[in-house]
């Protein structure tokens, strides 16, 4: 609906942009020899009938956008988004009526790359950009994202009665985002959050090492070469002062951030996620963290190395249903392996590390955890088979990267084992699995790339004949995702023998 909603409100904006109601007569309207235009005047003419409420409603959709996220992308600026609203009060006067009346349109303020190359009148131009929004929110809510702020003395002045602005409006952010770069830009922007924010939901602060890019992505190598060790910066006030509405956590090389989260933070029942990216963390920082977010949803820690110390005897997180580790964060989280608390946790994301060190978690989760993703595993071997050969309510088994997947795991998937109960067919290792997927992954422990296509032919037959019944007693096939087997496509022959065995087969 709101897809709809949008649409239509573009289409309302193109629409208004033709010529007066007034000037359109009953002939031009049904005049066949020229039906586009024809569509647009009955349209316009339509709008003036058209309450201001409805008008605002689709309004309000259209300026919604869609998200800023993009893949593994942790932000990007939606321009269009910040547009909207100024394109919807310049498309005639009652429009502008409308939007200027509606703080609600009002609620995106983005702020593109900035750099030291910038020239001032632009920057001035930014400045007045950020006042009409604030302005024209009114008291409603408003979302900060700031795509890329560089280092540069000369530019911060100048952008200085822009923060002034943004501090002042503090009270009302539902989202703060940004990705900054040098340490002046850190130090200034940290100091805004010495203001209260009680109503700031969610709040997303990277750091760039390198200003060649304007995004950062979860997966990009800016870990390796970051080093904060000797990066101190210094508050006088209070950081994160009122945090009471915050949900949503996403911290990339920021451990001043991490070192100054204030301990009085009380665990909120609504808190959804939480993300640690950075080049070290201590246990000391995890315990921190676990307990201040322990009733998160999702979470996602990913980290060059650890610095060890004592860990908690236990903890418990009633709530996390999602739980992405990359790197060496494993070593945060495997001395908990045996007490770790998680009685709904359905999906693991390992990133460049090993399942085999939660072993006694993924045994005692193995009635609920539906969805395993295993992704640039530096070694796969029969430890990680028998994790998860243990995992048997498996439903999706994802495993992507250049790493070398072992041809036992497939002879385990076709494995049968014949059922002794009456009336039942023999019985297949994670009976439940409808997504099986295969991206970049080669196979390790076949004599060739031909014994391994034949070993997924195999795969799909046996699951395709043996696989569980659906609610309207038809077997449900295994949907494999193939991109590439070794350094080969799968052949085209053995794609439609798969499909011919009831698999759905995508190659990538």
């Amino acid at each position: 609906m709101p897809n709809k909603a949008r649409a239509l409100s573009l289409t309302l904006m193109a629409a208004s942009s033709s010529p007066p109601p007034s000037s359109l007569s009953h002939s031009n309207i049904n005049d066949v020899s020229n039906p586009s235009q024809a569509l647009t005047e009955t349209v316009a003419q339509s709008l003036l009938a058209c309450p201001e409420e409805l008008i605002t409603e689709i309004l309000s959709y259209g300026c919604a956008g869609p998200l800023d996220y993009t893949n593994a992308e942790l932000l990007r600026s939606n321009v269009d988004r910040a547009r909207a609203p100024f394109v919807a009060s310049a498309v005639c006067q009652r429009w502008r009526a409308i939007a200027l009346s509606s703080a609600v349109l009002w609620h995106y303020l983005t702020i593109p790359q900035i750099t030291f190359d910038n020239e001032p009148s632009k920057i001035e131009q930014l400045t007045g950009y950020v006042n009409t929004v604030l302005e024209r929110s009114r008291d409603g809510a408003v979302d900060v994202i700031i795509q890329f702020l560089a280092e540069s003395l000369q530019t911060m002045e100048l952008l200085e009665p822009v923060f002034l602005a943004l501090e002042q409006s503090s009270h009302r952010w539902r989202r703060f985002s940004i990705v900054m770069y040098g340490k002046p830009t850190v130090t200034r922007i940290l100091a805004l959050f010495s203001q209260p924010t009680p109503n700031l939901r969610t709040l997303e602060l990277a750091r760039q090492f390198s200003a060649a890019g304007s995004t950062l992505g979860i997966d990009s190598n800016i870990l390796e070469t970051a080093d904060t060790s000797h990066d101190t910066i210094s508050f006088d006030r209070p950081f994160l002062p009122d945090t009471s509405a915050l949900s949503a956590v996403t911290l990339v090389n920021v451990p001043q951030v991490v070192h100054r989260w204030p301990m009085e933070i009380k665990p909120r029942a609504t808190f959804y996620t939480l993300q640690i990216v950075q080049s070290t963390l201590s246990t000391e920082t995890w315990d921190l963290f676990a307990r201040q977010c322990s009733n998160m949803a999702w979470l996602l820690l990913d980290t060059l190395s650890v610095a060890h110390s004592d860990p908690s005897p236990q903890l418990v997180f009633p709530n996390l249903e999602m739980l992405w580790i990359c790197r060496a964060a494993q070593d945060l989280l495997s001395p908990h392996s045996g007490t770790l608390e998680t009685p709904v946790l359905c999906k693991i994301v390992m990133d460049g590390g090993l399942l085999s060190p939660f072993a006694d978690l993924a045994y005692r989760i193995r009635g609920h955890l539906r969805h395993i993703d295993l992704r640039r595993l530096d070694v796969f071997d029969q430890a990680e088979i028998d994790v998860l050969a243990t995992l048997e309510h498996l439903q999706v088994m994802q495993l992507s990267g250049p790493m070398q997947v072992p041809a036992a795991l497939l002879r385990l998937m076709r494995r049968t084992e014949p059922s002794h109960a009456e009336n039942q067919k023999s019985q297949v290792l994670w009976p439940r699995l409808g997504w099986f997927e295969l991206y970049s992954a080669s196979f390790d422990g076949v004599e060739d790339t031909g014994d391994s296509e034949t070993l997924l032919v195999q795969v799909a037959r046996i699951r395709g004949r043996e696989g569980p019944l659906d609610k309207h007693g038809v077997p449900r096939w295994v949907r494999m995702n193939y991109a590439f087997v070794g350094s080969c496509l799968v052949s085209d022959d053995q794609v439609e023998e798969m499909r011919s065995v009831g698999a759905e087969v995508e190659v990538g």
